[in-house]
Formats: C-alpha cells, sequence, structure tokens
C-alpha cells in the first residue's frame, strides 16, 4: 500500500493538532464527536467519561486526526485509515 502524505489533503480541510485547541474546545469536539457517533461497544457499557479518555488519548497518540472542512465548516474524528480513504475519496471525485 502507498504510504500516505498529509500533504495530499484537499485545500478545503485542515488539521487540527489537539495541542491547539483550549482543554474546553477539545472537550466540546470530542463530546459532539461521541454524542454523533452512537458508537456501539458490544456486551459491555462504556460509560461517556471513558469514551472521552480513549478518544483523546487517540488524538493525542497520533491515532485520530482531527480534520476541519471549510467548506462545511465542520470536525471531523477520523482514523488514519478514515482518512486515507477519504482523501483518495476526494481524489477520485475530482478526477470525475
Amino acid at each position: 500500500m502507498k504510504s500516505f502524505d498529509l500533504a495530499e489533503l484537499p485545500e478545503r480541510w485542515v488539521i487540527v493538532p489537539p495541542k491547539q485547541l483550549s482543554d474546553d474546545a477539545l472537550d466540546g469536539v470530542l463530546q459532539e464527536y461521541i454524542s454523533r457517533e452512537g458508537t456501539d461497544y458490544g456486551l459491555r457499557e462504556v460509560t461517556f467519561e471513558a469514551q472521552m479518555k480513549q478518544a483523546k488519548r487517540a488524538m493525542f497518540d497520533g491515532e485520530c486526526i482531527l480534520i476541519f472542512d471549510r467548506q462545511t465548516e465542520c470536525c471531523q474524528l477520523l482514523s488514519k485509515v478514515q482518512l486515507k480513504e477519504l482523501v483518495a475519496e476526494s481524489a477520485r471525485e475530482i478526477d470525475e
């Protein structure tokens, strides 16, 4: 698989490093993401606080990337795989 280069991101998307956000802003983005995502954790119930900690840790560990879309003015929290798929999809749309 070809390595992924963040320079391939469409200009409308901006990567937002979590350290550039205040604690309140980061918590707000993560709360909105978690409540929108509706993640199913299987047989074991996971508390909202645990989900927040997991999401925050994933961001600071680089497993997930926060993207701001200038066109829609929305944020998305994406895994690296999801980001690669989104970039590939965007490239296909441009080619068409």
